[in-house]
């Protein structure tokens, strides 16, 4: 692994993410400390969209939910 300055890697992120997409590793350092570490994701973490109706039969919305409350209104417009 490679190790850069936090100020290198701000300047120049987009070089390292690309880098790390190709595979390599790059740990980030500030003041000789070790922040972060940037490399290649998995191939199960990218590109993970959740599955459509997952949800589906889980939740329900009460008929009303968008009719206005009146108490609010009162409250709110009233001087």
């Amino acid at each position: 692994m490679i190790t850069i300055q936090l100020s290198e890697a701000k300047a120049h992120l987009g070089r390292y993410a690309h880098a790390a997409s190709k595979g390599r590793r790059f740990v980030i350092s500030e003041r000789k400390k070790t922040v972060a570490v940037i490399g290649p994701t998995t191939e199960s973490a990218s590109g993970v969209c959740p599955k459509l109706g997952l949800m589906d039969g889980k939740a329900t919305i009460p008929h009303d939910f968008d009719e206005t409350l009146e108490e609010f209104e009162k409250d709110y417009y009233s001087e």
